[in-house]
């Protein structure tokens, strides 16, 4: 028989997220994969260079999908949320990483605690 688990966390960064913002893949072919998502309906959103990384950002309806070129082995998937403010989620995490400030005027913090992938916060006001 199966046993369900049900968390019961009252973490202050349940109340905080507000959306998932992003689903981010990193592939060795911007374009190949571009065409990929294009031919699947996805549409540009906005184009950006990262620490030396080429991200694209493509939407279908309420979806959004960064993909990031690199040539390094990284993780091949994160997930971003969407927060109010990053001052809900400092400090909540054993490793974090920003928070920066983004052209497009996004502040973004990256937090990790070892063993699950990146997450991404992101402040878009």
């Amino acid at each position: 028989m199966a046993r369900i688990w049900r968390s019961q966390s009252n973490s202050p960064l349940k109340s905080s997220i507000l959306r998932l913002h992003h689903i981010g893949l990193t592939v060795p072919n911007l374009e190949l994969a571009e065409y990929h998502f294009m031919k699947n309906g996805f549409q540009h959103e906005a184009c950006m260079i990262w620490e030396q990384e080429r991200n694209l950002f493509l939407t279908k309806k309420t979806l959004r999908i960064e993909l990031s070129q690199t040539t390094v082995q990284t993780e091949l998937i994160h997930f971003a949320f969407e927060v109010p403010s990053l001052s809900a989620v400092r400090g909540l995490y054993k490793y974090e990483d920003g928070p920066y400030e983004l052209d497009n005027g996004w502040d973004v913090l990256f937090a990790k605690d070892g063993y699950h992938p990146w997450i991404e916060f992101i402040q878009t006001t």
